[in-house]
């Protein structure tokens, strides 16, 4: 799993080439439409449209808004130590020599759950003893 660094520093990698594709092909589009406007030394002196790249900027900035989740999902404390109780006991059953559908049916009378969610809670790598 990466580190939360490790991720921050990739996602302003990514920004920071995305905003340079934007001003490039910004560049290149006033290029075409003002070359006789360029001076000797070949630059946007007097006529760069700054307000309209800012916009072309902020347009691509909107698309790297990163969402805040309140919580990560799998974090209630009280659902991870039942699916760790359901683990153990689907455990228990199975090494004494009940069927997967058996214990799954068993556990899910117990924990008010269907059968299909016991597997998936016993199939599930975090859920691991």
């Amino acid at each position: 799993m990466a580190k939360k660094s490790e991720l921050h520093k990739a996602l302003i990698d990514q920004v920071q080439e995305e905003m340079e594709e934007v001003t490039e092909n910004f560049l290149k589009k006033v290029d075409r439409e003002h070359q006789d406007e360029i001076d000797e030394k070949g630059t946007f002196s007097t006529f760069l449209p700054v307000n309209e790249l800012k916009g072309e900027l902020k347009k691509t900035a909107k698309n790297f808004n990163p969402r805040m989740l309140t919580k990560p999902p799998g974090s209630n404390p009280k659902i991870i130590s039942r699916n760790k109780r359901i683990c153990k006991a689907y455990d228990k059953l199975t090494n004494k020599g009940r069927k997967q559908i058996e214990a799954e049916r068993l556990l899910a009378k117990e924990f008010e759950l269907s059968p299909q969610t016991i597997r998936s809670i016993v199939k599930d790598p975090q859920n691991t003893l």
